[in-house]
């Protein structure tokens, strides 16, 4: 076990070697400003059979975090028959909106956003209304159809899971032991099971350039982060709208 766990980290040093020149031409400018982590909300609506068309999800963080939390870009899952942005975010604050006839009975993931936080001590548990954010949530009916029907209660229908790039293995930190846990479940390691206790592979953090696919490119990715060879993982990820 412990001379396979060697061979992988060898192999992923050997591939981050090879990039070392072309990263460090990048990381002279990227690097410069100082680590960031990268957080990367899901959002899921069950609308029921409300008849949903219009959401909006008013984000507004609280003390210090008003500052070193920084929006960087959502993307869409509703469907391409969608009005979907998000406002010009402004210091402290982000807005999501979507409006669609795709809302009516949708129920799943409707977006995921990506948040850099230039406090390398806040947590993904952190990541909550309250002590770290206010949040308003509109929901309404298609007023487009003469009936329009707001639900102040509607935030009972959404549901958030927030993760930490990068931290593949739950513990909270982006080191070395992420990068070897994703290359071995890259080759089936049996040992690495997939959830989100300390020790597991978590998929969604794991997915550092955002492709849908956990592949040893992501095992690099946070090797190079590790190596403070660019400044968060917002950089990366391919499916963003920024």
């Amino acid at each position: 076990m412990k001379k396979s766990i060697k061979k992988i980290t060898a192999a992923i040093s050997a591939a981050v070697m090879c990039a070392l020149p072309m990263a460090n031409a990048l990381s002279a400018n990227a690097a410069g400003s100082g680590q960031k982590k990268t957080f990367k909300t899901y959002i899921t609506i069950k609308a029921g059979n409300k008849g949903l068309y219009e959401f909006e999800y008013d984000r507004r963080f609280n003390g210090t975090y008003k500052y070193s939390m920084t929006f960087q870009g959502y993307k869409n899952y509703v469907g391409t028959r969608s009005e979907f942005g998000h406002t010009v975010p402004q210091t402290g604050r982000s807005c999501l909106f979507i409006d669609s006839v795709s809302l009516d009975h949708f129920n799943g993931v409707a977006a995921t956003e990506l948040y850099d936080c230039s406090d390398l001590s806040v947590k993904a548990s952190d990541f909550k209304p309250g002590s770290m954010y206010n949040k308003i949530i509109w929901a309404c009916s298609n007023y487009h159809k003469g009936h329009w029907e707001y639900w102040d209660d509607f935030e009972n229908n959404v549901t958030e899971e927030v993760v930490l790039l990068g931290d593949a293995n739950n513990d909270g930190i982006i080191n070395m032991p992420d990068a070897t846990t994703v290359a071995m479940w890259v080759r089936g390691n049996k040992s690495i099971k997939v959830g989100n206790e300390k020790g597991d592979i978590n998929l969604k953090a794991a997915d550092v350039d955002g492709n849908g696919v956990v592949n040893d490119a992501d095992a690099v990715l946070i090797q190079q982060y590790d190596l403070s060879l660019f400044d968060s993982f917002s950089e990366k990820q391919v499916d963003i709208i920024r």
